[in-house]
């Protein structure tokens, strides 16, 4: 069956099909996505967002037209907005990730012991965990709690869980050397 034909499934009454739309949905998006996007966590995060507004909207919305058209959409929008805030990072000289050639970058610049030593305990926590690195520099880029649950697919009570155990290994790491 093809997404439109689920969809009006769905809207039939079919309860089964829910689950087939979106597995369809979220293969056809990622192999969408990958065409655009290289790096793999933001591909991963464009697709769930996307997956997340269809999922809220589409049984309030009325869709005129096909719901594979919408929800791409959708999905061309959440590309968009990524393209227009790497650019807007970039020319700021934000770090949009924690991959290790960002920290390689970071500690090129760095000076003083204790940056260096910091930069040390983020590359291994990226190695150890690389969600939870993630997380503690999405936090430091200034972005909300909201924004942040959204892009991780987690809760807040989850975010803040997850802030307070980074922030320990990292305090854990400087004393030590080690987690």
């Amino acid at each position: 069956m093809d997404i439109n034909s689920l969809y009006k499934s769905i809207l039939d009454g079919d309860t089964n099909s829910e689950k087939q739309l979106f597995e369809k949905l979220s293969v056809r998006f990622r192999l969408f996505v990958s065409r655009k996007v290289r790096n793999e966590q933001d591909r991963e995060d464009i697709v769930q967002s996307s997956l997340m507004i269809v999922f809220d909207k589409y049984k309030d919305v009325e869709i005129k037209s096909s719901f594979a058209g919408w929800s791409y959409k959708i999905l061309e929008n959440k590309m968009n907005e990524y393209y227009r805030k790497a650019r807007t990072e970039k020319k700021a000289g934000f770090v949009s990730s924690t991959d290790d050639s960002t920290v390689e970058k970071a500690a090129s610049r760095s000076n003083t012991p204790l940056e260096t030593k910091i930069l040390d305990c983020l590359r291994k926590m990226n190695k150890t965990n690389p969600r939870y690195a993630r997380i503690l520099n999405l936090h430091h880029l200034g972005f909300k709690t909201k924004e942040i649950c959204i892009k991780m697919s987690i809760t807040p009570q989850n975010l803040y869980m997850i802030l307070s155990r980074s922030r320990s290994l990292l305090e854990q790491c400087l004393k030590g050397g080690r987690f």
